[in-house]
């Protein structure tokens, strides 16, 4: 019964990706592994540091909603960032993890950025993103204070990994979760790189206006280390690209500074045989006619977008998810939950293009009423049947 489950799971996808109307919607629904540990009542503060217990509440929470994949998404190793110093990925006092909006490179390194970006990263990067680590001899730190702090580093992500990702592929199979990968593959567009690990988000922006040409010439560089990043990760059969900064720019800037060096490495993924993913975070409302212009089968998760604008300038030739508002999972009665289900599926769903999820990820225990979540994926997984 459990193979033939996963077969009919795997198949809604697959119908998809090859072009034909699967048999019902397929639900993609997933919350964050914060939200999960809360959900089952542990403590980030704790738990959190511990891969058993994390497991625990991955299978509590795949219990309790029926996505057709695992409903957990992937996070960060605290006990790592912890080891680390790590100042890129920064834990809350409650214990949430978060990408902090920090600069590790200055205005005035913009050239030798350019230059050697692996050199840089390697160097003036890793100092000044980990406070316990140097690989410039910069910092008060001896050399065996320094290969401690590797090699426990490298330790702590070893016997993460080694607990954690048997566990999480049991869960699967304990469910029957399908077992398709919806990306198995991670790009970046170049400026969210330059803006994410290096500038910063606010620093980058003053950057295309005070120094342009700088920028654009990081971002050429940066085209071809994203393309050799994307090839050096596991061969995969979809790439994924979350897409943040465009929205906090105008659209001739995006025109200018984004998009092109975007669509080279998306050129580059489609041209070597790979599919994509692209999460278009927030409202891309202003900047459709540059999202029309991803390739043909592409998938694209929305946030903010309008729905129905997104269908008039993509056409049918993507495969659309999320839209579908996160405020119906943590507020209301169970039957406004259904009924709110049902009104977005008939807007979204027809001509079966569309995979359910949320327009954004519950984040913590109190983003999601258990009930509702539940009544929102029954009815999709009922009403939404072609």
């Amino acid at each position: 019964m459990g193979n033939l489950e996963v077969q009919e799971k795997n198949q809604l996808f697959i119908d998809q990706w090859e072009g034909r109307v699967p048999k019902r919607v397929p639900v993609v629904q997933q919350v964050d592994t914060a939200c999960a540990i809360e959900l089952k009542g542990y403590s980030l503060v704790r738990e959190q540091y511990n891969p058993e217990k994390v497991l625990e509440a991955i299978d509590y929470t795949t219990s309790q909603i029926d996505s057709d994949i695992t409903p957990v998404s992937m996070s960060q190793n605290p006990v790592y960032l912890r080891i680390m110093g790590s100042h890129k990925f920064k834990t809350g006092s409650d214990g949430y993890i978060q990408h902090a909006n920090e600069s590790f490179m200055n205005a005035d390194e913009y050239k030798e950025y350019s230059k050697d970006i692996y050199l840089f990263n390697a160097t003036k990067g890793v100092d000044r993103s980990f406070d316990n680590i140097t690989l410039t001899g910069n910092k008060d730190i001896s050399a065996i204070q320094n290969a401690t702090v590797l090699l426990k580093g490298l330790f702590a992500q070893q016997n993460y990994n080694e607990v954690f990702f048997p566990g999480r592929q049991a869960i699967v199979e304990k469910y029957n979760r399908s077992t398709c990968n919806l990306f198995d593959g991670i790009g970046c567009a170049p400026f969210d790189t330059l803006a994410d690990f290096n500038r910063s988000f606010t620093k980058v922006l003053n950057d295309i206006r005070r120094r342009p040409q700088e920028v654009l010439e990081a971002v050429e560089a940066l085209t071809e280390y994203e393309i050799q990043r994307v090839d050096r990760s596991v061969p995969g059969s979809r790439v994924f690209f979350a897409l943040h900064m465009a929205t906090f720019m105008r659209p001739k800037d995006v025109e200018k500074f984004f998009w092109p060096s975007f669509m080279e490495v998306v050129k580059h993924v489609k041209n070597t045989g790979r599919g994509i993913y692209v999460f278009c975070e927030d409202n891309w409302d202003p900047y459709m006619d540059m999202v029309a212009e991803l390739p043909e089968e592409a998938v694209i998760r929305f946030e903010k977008t309008n729905h129905k604008l997104a269908r008039e300038k993509c056409g049918m030739k993507n495969i659309f998810t999320g839209f579908f508002p996160m405020e119906v999972y943590r507020s209301g009665t169970v039957e406004d939950a259904i009924n709110t289900t049902k009104k977005f599926l008939d807007e979204v769903a027809p001509g079966g293009k569309y995979q359910f999820m949320a327009d954004k990820s519950p984040l913590r225990g109190k983003d999601v009423i258990l009930e509702n979540i539940k009544a929102v994926i029954k009815t999709v997984k009922e009403y939404g049947v072609y």
